[in-house]
């Protein structure tokens, strides 16, 4: 193993869950905590403006920390709608 590939992997598992921004964690927990869990019902549990959630997931996505989990039938938007989990990095 290169010493390029050994620093990401270590760089993966340094994950410091304070480095995250307010909102980041509060919806973060909200997934770790209800997942696998939509936008809609993410903005409902954290108790912020659906407009807010979508930026905050995709960062937790490029970060690893939550991924798509699949899709579900949700009954007030009547849509199929992408429903979201924390990785394993989440402890």
């Amino acid at each position: 193993m290169s010493q390029v590939q050994q620093e990401s992997i270590d760089s993966y598992h340094a994950f410091d869950p304070e480095e995250l921004g307010r909102e980041q964690r509060r919806i973060l927990m909200v997934i770790k905590r209800n997942g696998p869990i939509t936008d809609r019902e993410i903005a409902i549990k954290a108790q912020l403006p659906r407009h807010s959630i979508c930026g905050r997931r995709n960062e937790l996505v490029e970060l690893g920390l939550v991924r798509r989990a699949g899709t579900k039938y949700d009954a007030e938007t009547l849509r199929n709608v992408i429903t979201w989990e924390a990785t394993r990095r989440v402890n």
